[in-house]
């Protein structure tokens, strides 16, 4: 299988045709950190073998408290892969409704069973039908969990990584609370979108307090829930620019996975069209996801001013 760093070569070595380097060529700076290239390797979990080409290497979910793990083989943090010039960045989450289950290599979303553990969300609902309910996060646990997303990061910084993303995305805790397919609570927490926003955007808040302010801090949240009463464009569009404000300096803009029956028209490069609307609708820096499957491609999405940053699927 051809590298990232191969496929690159292949495609700007030697060509008279670019007048200037190509888009995808182009450094990016977040804050102090300057990234070479408009390339993002997306690391699944149980992958920590880092291909090199990449301007920016996401990792698999990392949780932030043991109750936060997807499954039993979901780590905690942990000192970043080696990786020769890759810029590596730490991807904290808390599965919420989606955890205790069984690793993905035995089928997406199969709970443990017994040898589970207490799942928490932001409402009593459960992510499919064949999970099981958690218990709606009171305020006291509200706060351990905030704390813990802090403590994560600040041993993040310990071990070495530049950069943090935090799981706002596809179904997890903070996920839960952002959509109103999830979220049916009453209290300060539920209801109108300035609510449901009012937990992810604390956690936001702390964890860019403490983290380096030097260093970049990015979130990847759910711009489209692709389901009846889901987040609707308006919603999506103050939510990008609330976790701007509170200091997001990067959107991974990814969409669907809220409840087992959210699912995207997957396509190719499904998810730029949710990028753009972001990137153009609140001033954000985003960066694509979903099947974009070529180097082309992305040198035609960045062109166009659709996303700043490129998951290049390398299946692709």
């Amino acid at each position: 299988m051809r590298t990232i760093e191969s496929r690159i070569q292949e495609r700007t070595t030697g060509r008279r045709a670019y007048a200037a380097p190509p888009p995808v060529l182009a450094p990016l700076t977040l804050r102090s950190l300057v990234l070479p290239n408009r390339l993002v390797l997306w690391l699944r979990p149980g992958e920590n073998v880092v291909e090199p080409g990449a301007g920016l290497v996401v990792s698999e979910p990392h949780a932030v408290s043991a109750g936060g793990r997807a499954s039993p083989e979901t780590p905690l943090v942990i000192p970043p892969p080696a990786g020769e010039g890759a810029i590596l960045c730490l991807r904290l989450s808390h599965a919420g409704a989606r955890a205790a289950c069984k690793p993905p290599r035995f089928g997406l979303d199969w709970p443990l069973g017994k040898e589970g553990w207490p799942l928490v969300a932001a409402s009593p609902l459960a992510y499919s039908p064949w999970q099981p309910t958690p218990q709606p996060l009171d305020r006291s646990g509200m706060v351990e969990v905030r704390d813990a997303f802090v403590s994560a990061g600040q041993k993040a910084a310990a071990a070495g990584y530049r950069m943090l993303l935090l799981d706002f995305s596809r179904g997890g805790l903070l996920a839960g609370f952002v959509s109103p397919l999830t979220n049916r609570r009453t209290d300060d927490f539920g209801g109108p979108l300035e609510n449901r926003l009012r937990f992810p955007l604390e956690v936001l808040a702390a964890v860019r307090a403490a983290w380096s302010p030097g260093l970049p801090l990015a979130v990847a949240y759910s711009a489209s829930d692709h389901l009846p009463g889901g987040l609707g464009p308006d919603e999506s569009l103050e939510t990008g620019r609330r976790l701007t404000e509170h200091g997001a300096d990067l959107l991974v803009v990814l969409s669907g996975q809220t409840l087992a029956g959210s699912r995207p028209p997957y396509g190719r490069a499904y998810g730029v069209a949710d990028s753009d609307r972001v990137r153009n609708g609140t001033g954000a820096r985003t960066c694509a996801f979903g099947q974009i499957g070529s180097l082309d491609l992305v040198n035609t999405i960045l062109a166009a001013g659709r996303a700043d940053l490129c998951v290049l699927d390398r299946l692709g």
